[in-house]
């Protein structure tokens, strides 16, 4: 119900997946989001099972082994996402939680695979990304969403690091005003705006929460 609603494509149960050591088990990722280039696992705890954990993080080492195919998107890597609780948003609190497979809490960075450290070395673990869009290239993305406030605590401009910006568009410089607002891309690829709650709450995304909200499952027959 978010991704329709929030314009998001989508592919349910796209691709399984034999996991290196663990080559008799098929891991099947929740969902590929083909526009951001990621897999996406939904649980409804954060809590995950031993058994659970074991495959995402073979899965993680296992995109990470895989060379890049490129389907439109020039990213460096492909993302996997772990999404726990439903999507929800009201402006003061998200009702989800991003999680990632990291290594020692450091984001992974990898380019030579025999730097892929064993899975003892790999966690996963809560971040502070969430669905944020882009003021100026209006790309949904999961990103990390940061502000500035004044001498009087009040919120005077908002950014984010746009991948689309970073990668695809020379927008160093760029400034757009739209509706009385100012959005510019500076040289470090931050991009910030003055529309103040619109990357976390852009009307696109509120449209999804909202229709995520107003779902109701349909009752199990007895």
């Amino acid at each position: 119900m978010f991704f329709d609603a929030a314009g998001i494509p989508w592919e349910y149960e796209y691709l399984g997946y034999k996991l290196g050591e663990l080559s008799k088990t098929r891991y099947l990722p929740d969902f590929w989001l083909p526009e951001q280039r990621g897999w996406v696992e939904i649980k409804p705890y954060s809590e995950v099972s031993d058994r659970e954990s074991k495959k995402i993080k073979h899965f993680q080492q296992a995109l990470k082994r895989e060379p890049l195919i490129d389907m439109g998107h020039d990213l460096a890597s492909k993302h996997f996402y772990i999404f726990v609780g439903s999507p929800y948003y009201s402006r003061q609190r998200h009702g989800y939680e991003v999680f990632f497979v990291l290594r020692d809490k450091l984001p992974w960075e990898i380019d030579d695979i025999s730097q892929i450290p064993p899975l003892s070395e790999l966690k996963i673990v809560p971040s502070q990304a969430r669905w944020t869009q882009c003021p100026l290239c209006h790309h949904l993305q999961v990103g990390l969403y940061h502000h500035l406030r004044d001498v009087n605590n009040v919120i005077r401009r908002e950014y984010l690091d746009c991948e689309y910006c970073c990668r695809f568009k020379p927008l160093i410089g760029e400034t757009r005003k739209q509706e009385g607002y100012v959005t510019r891309c500076s040289e470090e690829y931050e991009v910030w705006t003055t529309r103040i709650g619109y990357i976390l709450g852009s009307p696109q995304l509120m449209r999804g929460y909202t229709a995520a909200r107003k779902f109701k499952a349909p009752r199990k027959r007895t």
